[in-house]
């Protein structure tokens, strides 16, 4: 099984199995993995070593590309998640992923008996379980972090046995829960120390004095975005510029993923996704998005005005409850996902590019809003369940 374990200099010391002070669990997908590169960028800050941190997620999320360039050790296995429907073949599929559960369980118990971490924190989803499970079985503290207002399956099961639940925000019905703020990635937490939002725009290409629109359909990407990211660049005037991160899976490297005006500038660029998206939010003017409980709690944090269109297939509509954090203050503007969607979403795009003081009001409330996530008290609950 793939095992990185981070830069060393020449004359470190190889890691031991008392070194290890925290193993991070979760992934699949990059809403999952970003909130735990943030974990480990915390730890960090406070003080514990690079090398004393692992990271145990799935062979087949974006963690195995993310951990290693973060200069992270991390543990991989082929898990996957359990269907929620009952026909024949979904079943199949779930007897199947329970299988591979048991078997990474067991790979993990004997990880957590070698490495011996004093506390095992999991961002949740199924990748998260086999650690959380070994974690039970080997008796190691276990903090599990929940940044949705609803939270998943096995966010719940885990806060069964969790030493705490480190919640972004409250009330919840997570048992031991403590109010700790979402894990943001420290960049994103530092935007306002970051050059202006002219300088933001240049270094991604575009004109700084044209309006920046970004629509992003989150890592794995959204058909219905993509759509809408063709709508508004047939549908916008040219004091504008659309940035379209559409995900690895819809990203067509032979398309036409770029158009210029007449004198060459840069009106339209479509990426799977951005290597900085610090800057991303920095240079946008106006993002349009999914309700992810992460890409929620980044935009408030760096303060953009959103447009946000939850998924309405998310389980428990939990993206819906992720967006109204924000709408129901008037941080954002939520739009349903129905037969208008397309055509909603573009009229409140150029609503708001033409009230400058009502974008600039969604994102002085958003970034108010984002103040419990920029000084997070997770280092302190984490340092609470190691003791």
């Amino acid at each position: 099984m793939p095992y990185y374990c981070g830069t060393m200099s020449s004359g470190a010391i190889r890691q031991t199995r008392s070194q290890t002070y925290a193993v991070i669990t979760g992934g699949g997908t990059a809403g999952h993995v970003f909130p735990a590169l943030a974990i480990a960028e915390l730890l960090i800050e406070a003080g514990q070593d690079r090398d004393s941190l692992l990271f145990v997620g799935s062979r087949r999320g974006p963690e195995t590309e993310l951990v290693p360039a973060a200069g992270l050790r991390g543990r991989w296995y082929d898990v996957r998640g359990v269907r929620r429907s009952f026909t024949p073949t979904a079943i199949g599929a779930s007897l199947k992923a329970v299988a591979l559960i048991v078997g990474a369980t067991l790979s993990c118990w004997a990880l957590l008996r070698k490495e011996r971490p004093r506390v095992v924190v999991s961002v949740g989803g199924y990748a998260s379980m086999p650690a959380t499970i070994a974690a039970l079985l080997t008796k190691t503290p276990v903090v599990t972090c929940s940044y949705d207002l609803r939270p998943g399956w096995a966010t719940k099961l885990q806060a069964r046995w969790a030493r705490c639940t480190a919640v972004a925000y409250l009330p919840s019905a997570l048992p031991r829960a403590e109010l700790a703020g979402a894990p943001v990635r420290r960049a994103i937490r530092q935007i306002a120390d970051r050059a202006d939002k002219s300088s933001m725009k240049a270094a991604l290409g575009f004109p700084t004095s044209k309006s920046l629109v970004v629509v992003m359909g989150g890592s794995l990407g959204s058909a219905l975005l993509n759509g809408i990211a063709e709508n508004l660049r047939k549908n916008l005037d040219e004091s504008t510029s659309i940035l379209h991160l559409c995900g690895d899976r819809y990203f067509d490297p032979l398309a036409e993923n770029e158009f210029r005006t007449i004198d060459g500038v840069v009106s339209f660029r479509r990426l799977a996704r951005a290597s900085d998206m610090a800057l991303v939010y920095g240079a946008c003017d106006l993002m349009v998005m999914r309700g992810g409980a992460s890409s929620i709690a980044e935009i408030a944090v760096a303060g953009v005005a959103s447009v946000i269109v939850p998924w309405k297939d998310a389980a428990e509509d939990h993206q819906t409850m992720n967006a109204r954090l924000l709408a129901d203050h008037g941080a954002a503007i939520m739009v349903a996902e129905n037969r208008e969607t397309s055509e909603r979403v573009v009229n409140e795009v150029r609503r708001l590019l033409a009230d400058h003081p009502a974008r600039a009001s969604i994102a002085r409330i958003a970034h108010d809003l984002g103040e419990v996530h920029r000084h997070p008290r997770l280092v302190e609950i984490i340092q609470v369940a190691a003791a």
